[in-house]
This record gives C-alpha cells, structure tokens and sequence, in this order.
C-alpha cells in the first residue's frame, strides 16, 4: 500500500504520518520543481522528503520534473538519486530504477 503527496506536500509532516497510520508502506511523491529554476531550492525541497522517511520509518520514491529524483530508504539515505553523467541532479533527463524495501525490520520501524 502507498499513498502520494503532490508537489510541496511532503514538507507537512503531519500528512506523511497521517499517510503511514492509515497503513501506507511507501510514500510517493510528485512535483514540478521547475518554478525554483537552477538554484539550491530544489534540493532543499528534496530533503523534506528525506525528513518524511525518517520521521515515519517509511521509503519514499520521489518524481521531479526538473527537481531531484530517486528512492529514499526509512534511514535517510538516497537507494538511488538520478543523476547525469557530470553529476547534477536538477535538469535531468533519465530514469531511476529502484529495489525499495517495502518490509523494513520492526526495529526500524516508527510507532506513529
């Protein structure tokens, strides 16, 4: 089961956690990122999303547009993060693929 949160919706932890207690065990979301330009803004709306994994103990695949894209394991840390081949992560064409883990140990686990 997942549940979705659009655009600037996973800086709300209260929605995310909302999402968890009704049994989601994964966490997308979509955004057009294209409105803050090339500037560190996209990346700092990325890391609301690493809070919102963290914070429920939850993976989240996140979909930008233009913004940052990839997988985010319930510790925090980026399973994959599209990137070109220069390294960026903003304007970037392409595809993550990701293994993300839908059951996480108990120990990890959030008791929202």
């Amino acid at each position: 089961r997942f549940s979705t949160m659009i655009c600037f919706e996973d800086v709300f932890p209260e929605i995310a956690q909302r999402f968890r207690k009704a049994g989601a065990e994964l966490l997308v979301v979509i955004t057009n990122d294209a409105w803050f330009g090339k500037t560190a803004a996209g990346f700092q709306h990325a890391q609301a999303s690493i809070f919102r994994a963290v914070e429920t103990r939850t993976p989240v695949v996140r979909a930008a547009n233009t913004g940052v894209t990839g997988c985010i394991a319930p510790t925090g840390e980026w399973i994959d993060l599209l990137r070109d081949e220069e390294g960026n992560a903003l304007y970037v064409d392409g595809v993550s693929i990701c293994d993300v883990p839908l059951a996480w140990p108990n120990e990890h686990r959030s008791s929202l």
